[in-house]
């Protein structure tokens, strides 16, 4: 828990409770960087992280403060930013549209939008995903509740049920409000939260969490989680995760679940609801990913040298990538190289390759990878320098590009 919030005294938590902010929402009134001094204590039950390799950053609206902050969740949980906002002009959960009320529960952002004209939304606009799972199964309605800006004075309590902040404000949460990522948990306050005890998980229960999430894909190939938590307002319980899926040892794609959850004595914890969104890695995320190791770009020379001697065709047009291009052979694409070589194979009674003096240089894509090369067969022989641009494939490494600088070239018996 925040050393901020322990520190504060009950009299200082008290007046800000009392004091909240002005009724006409002059901005003059409110500090003007992020605020949390004083503010009332979190519960720690509400975060259960298990993993956590990058920072966990959750947004939670108080409505009786008229209050917004940011959380942090790094080793330990601690509030970062407080900011005022509005809401609902009508108070308690909102059951319908036009009721004027805010949501209560756990939201994830849909959509963001932002307007540079003048308008009742500000500058920015974030689409919450109510009703969730849980309000439709309560027979809760609506649609159409953003955190979003004014260009307006703040006034508390005023909204149709929206959360309204200042522009300003907004502007610095912007990077932490990440789409389908960031939990939005909405309260009607602290105090309410107080003597709820949630079903908790241990440490050793990471599995079990795991196996909410999981899909048949993520059960068939390996996810590694970036990211793995609960989040509970007592009532609502959602497992949240982030992961990247390996299919054997490679990373195929990055991918954010979240699955709702509901707790029964004798079953346990079930997925009412599950929800995924996936793409592929780009090649540069690929390789950031994979080790930068020497070794494995030289083992894999070495499969493709081997191939290449052994006219195991197979195997040498498998080292390389499916965008090759051959340029010195009228810019050949892989199947055409693959007929090329094919042609030699047969045309060769033996070939012999060797390698040695291997240079490796990362880049953006992948590795250049250098070499002398000789090439010998019992028609031709060639010795020179020969470079390799790789990229990182689903499967491993592919060559893109390939260079050769002649040293010597000649038919059998000449230098």
């Amino acid at each position: 828990m925040n050393r901020i919030l322990r520190s504060a005294t009950c009299a200082i938590i008290g007046a800000m409770l009392l004091t909240g902010f002005p009724a006409h929402g002059a901005e003059s009134s409110h500090p003007e960087g992020p605020w949390v001094e004083g503010s009332p204590m979190i519960p720690g039950w509400f975060l259960r992280v298990f993993v956590a390799k990058n920072p966990i950053h959750v947004i939670l609206v108080e409505k009786d403060r008229q209050r917004l902050r940011l959380l942090k969740y790094e080793d330990h949980l601690e509030a970062v930013a407080e900011y005022p906002c509005a809401t609902g002009e009508n108070e308690g959960r909102k059951l319908f549209s036009g009721d004027s009320r805010t949501p209560e529960g756990i939201y994830f952002i849909t959509k963001s939008y932002t307007d540079n004209k003048v308008t009742i939304f500000g500058k920015r606009a974030f689409h919450l995903d109510f009703p969730n799972v849980f309000d439709k199964n309560s027979g809760v309605k609506g649609d159409g509740i953003y955190i979003h800006g004014t260009n307006r004075n703040l006034e508390p309590v005023s909204t149709n049920g929206c959360i309204t902040l200042r522009n300003r404000d907004l502007d610095a949460l912007v990077r932490f409000l990440e789409t389908d990522t960031t939990p939005v948990m909405i309260i009607p306050g602290i105090s309410a939260l107080e003597g709820i005890k949630p079903m908790e998980f241990a440490e050793s229960q990471c599995g079990i969490v795991k196996t909410l999430l999981a899909s048949d894909k993520m059960g068939r190939d390996h996810a590694e989680f970036e990211s793995l938590y609960l989040v509970t307002d007592g009532i609502q319980s959602v497992a949240v995760g982030e992961f990247i899926l390996y299919q054997k040892k490679y990373p195929l794609s990055q991918g954010y679940r979240r699955s709702y959850l509901s707790f029964d004595r004798d079953k346990g914890w079930t997925p009412i609801e599950r929800i995924c969104r996936a793409k592929p890695l780009s090649p540069e995320q690929i390789v950031a990913r994979h080790p930068k190791d020497k070794e494995k770009i030289i083992e894999f020379i070495e499969t493709w040298r081997k191939a290449w001697e052994s006219k195991d065709i197979d195997t040498y047009i498998g080292c390389y990538s499916d965008s090759f291009r051959h340029e010195r052979n009228g810019c050949m694409d892989l199947a055409a190289y693959r007929a090329y070589k094919d042609r030699l194979n047969k045309k060769y009674k033996y070939i012999k390759v060797d390698v040695s003096g291997v240079s490796v240089r990362w880049t953006r894509n992948g590795a250049k990878v250098s070499f002398r090369q000789v090439y010998g067969s019992d028609q031709y022989r060639a010795e020179g320098r020969k470079t390799l641009w790789l990229v990182f494939k689903g499967q491993g490494w592919g060559i893109e590009r390939e260079s050769w600088s002649p040293a010597q070239v000649g038919r059998k018996g000449s230098r």
